[in-house]
């Protein structure tokens, strides 16, 4: 979601083509009409930023920039996107809302939450723009939690797995064709398998400092082989690409 309320829109003088009255042609209005293009000028912002070569450190360097995927772009804005801690259900009564309700989705867009930007903010960022993956390809990423370099308090460790999915057939009762996994193992290990979204999204709250983890793509059903994009934010000074140990699917193997 992002703010659709007191944003500054075009106006013009009614029934006279070409002209605008004293406002300088722009008037505050509301709406979805507002909010989308808030982020379509988002996303417009954040292709630039890798265009243009402002990624890993958020100085700008043209010699690093590449054209960023749809997927990656999508994963980007979803990953650091921020809770809405109440909706106005009527005049001065707010209620609460929930992570991932129908008020909010993933939560509200917001840039400076979603990458590096020097003396802006302070957290790390890695993304993966294009990355192949068989079926029951499993690719591991292995983060460690680093806040001596001043990252901003109570920063979380996120990570968005996006893919575009292949065209489905009339009526197919699947929700995706392609179903990929993102999971994060640790100390506490993990929960169930999303196999309905091609969005897959992890958020820990304030993770303590020096706890490693793992993040997980996995390639659990696939047509054939296939391309994600991940976008990982949090505290840390970089990020190792390693083999994943072997694993079990389905009941298979010792």
């Amino acid at each position: 979601v992002a703010p659709g309320l007191y944003v500054n829109s075009a106006k013009a003088i009614d029934y006279m083509e070409g002209e605008c009255d004293d406002t300088g042609g722009l008037e505050l209005r509301a709406g979805t009409s507002m909010a989308a293009p808030v982020v379509a000028g988002t996303a417009a912002l954040l292709r630039q930023y890798f265009v243009e070569g402002w990624y890993p450190d958020g100085v700008r360097n043209p010699p690093r920039g590449f054209s960023p995927r749809v997927s990656l772009i999508k994963a980007v804005l979803i990953n650091g996107a921020q809770r809405l801690e109440g909706i106005e259900d009527a005049p001065g009564v707010v209620s609460e809302t929930e992570p991932y309700d129908v008020h909010q989705g993933f939560g509200r867009v917001e840039l400076i939450r979603s990458v590096p930007l020097a003396g802006k903010n302070r957290f790390s960022a890695k993304v993966i723009n294009r990355q192949s993956i068989g079926n029951r390809g499993h690719d591991q990423y292995l983060v460690k939690i680093d806040k001596s370099a001043g990252c901003s308090e109570g920063e979380p460790l996120s990570a968005t797995l996006v893919w575009t999915d292949p065209i489905g057939s009339p009526f197919w009762q699947q929700c995706v064709l392609d179903d990929l996994d993102l999971y994060i193992t640790y100390d506490n290990g993990l929960s169930q398998a999303d196999n309905t979204n091609n969005v897959e999204r992890i958020r820990i709250e304030d993770p303590p400092d020096g706890q490693t983890y793992a993040i997980h793509v996995e390639g659990r059903d696939l047509i054939g082989g296939h391309e994600y994009s991940l976008a990982i934010t949090g505290c840390f000074a970089s990020i190792e690409e390693t083999q994943p140990p072997p694993i079990c699917l389905d009941g298979e193997g010792d």
